[in-house]
């Protein structure tokens, strides 16, 4: 369902820029929403990205580490 809703909400904003030939407007209060899903994903990619490195930085402390004993 959340899924369906996102993957609507995606090619809105897809048909928007393909049409418009430009990003939504934030200042446009028709272009609004679809500003605020961009944003989402920006943000939500960010977080994503940092924690992954820093899982992999973790990963590569504890790999070169040496052992104990």
């Amino acid at each position: 369902m959340q899924e369906e809703r996102w993957l609507t909400k995606y090619n809105e904003v897809v048909a928007f820029i393909e049409t418009n030939k430009r990003n939504p407007s934030k200042y446009a209060l028709e272009e609004k929403l679809l500003v605020h899903f961009l944003k989402r994903g920006r943000i939500l990619m960010k977080l994503f990205v940092e924690k992954t490195s820093a899982g992999l930085r973790n990963i590569r402390q504890r790999s070169t580490m040496p052992a104990i004993g």
